[in-house]
């Protein structure tokens, strides 16, 4: 997955945690070696889907990804279409 490279040449740990996690929600295929990359950039932060500024800093704790989903389902994903 292109993506994925992507992000991970980001070096943002809080870039591949959200994109392995909304990877998950979405049930796309990612295949085991993408996935394995991913968690192993994915670092031991914790950080939140999005901005507490904006979304609060509740949420559920999703411990593959370690990352906080504060955004509400319905806005997370509004305009989302998985083809």
């Amino acid at each position: 997955m292109r993506l994925a490279g992507y992000a991970l040449r980001m070096r943002s740990q809080a870039l591949v945690q959200r994109l392995g996690y909304l990877a998950n929600l979405l049930h796309l295929s990612l295949g085991a070696p993408v996935r394995d990359r991913l968690l192993a950039g994915a670092g031991k932060s914790t950080p939140y889907l999005g901005r507490p500024g904006r979304w609060g800093t509740g949420g559920a704790y999703d411990a593959v990804w370690r990352i906080v989903d504060n955004v509400p389902r319905q806005e997370l994903l509004a305009e989302i279409q998985v083809v």
